[in-house]
This record gives structure tokens, C-alpha cells and sequence, in this order.
């Protein structure tokens, strides 16, 4: 993706177009339903990650000049969560 490039910040002085890198980005996700028959319910685990190859935009603009337009590519680092859900049968 080409990608404008405005001057202001201290580390960019002059105005660019630049050519975004290619990002990566792998997801994971596991889950397990256990039957909850005495109560009619069942109860979901779930374990992931997200942004597994941790691929983010690593140039970006600093202090208070900095081009605020200038932001590509995933916006979370390398995530793990969590998950519980209680379902009613």
C-alpha cells in the first residue's frame, strides 16, 4: 500500500509517499464446551492469540508534530486472552 508521508515530526523533515511492508498476521483460538447436565447448562473455555508473528508498524511518528494520519498495518501487538461463557440449554 503506498502510504503518505507528511513532515513535521523531528525524525521526518521532508515530505514522502512510502511503500507499506507486508504484515503477517496469524490468530489462534481453542475452545472446549463442557455439558453442565445437572444444572441444564453448558459452560465454554477458550484460550487465543492474536497477532501470533507480533508484525506492527514499526515507524511511527513522535511528540507533539508527528503525523497523526500516518498509522498502518495491525494495531495490536502480539495478544493472548482469555474466555468463559455460561449458556443456558
Amino acid at each position: 500500500m503506498d502510504i503518505l508521508h507528511l513532515a513535521g515530526a523531528s525524525e521526518q523533515t521532508e515530505d514522502e509517499f512510502i511503500k507499506s511492508p507486508t504484515f503477517n498476521v496469524i490468530g489462534l483460538k481453542a475452545t472446549y464446551i463442557q455439558q453442565l447436565s445437572r444444572v441444564g447448562a453448558k459452560l465454554e473455555y477458550s484460550v487465543g492469540v492474536k497477532n501470533l508473528t507480533n508484525d506492527y508498524q514499526q515507524n511511527l511518528d513522535t511528540l507533539k508534530d508527528r503525523d497523526s494520519n500516518f498509522v498502518y498495518g495491525p494495531n495490536l501487538p502480539i495478544t493472548v486472552y482469555f474466555g468463559l461463557v455460561l449458556k443456558s440449554l
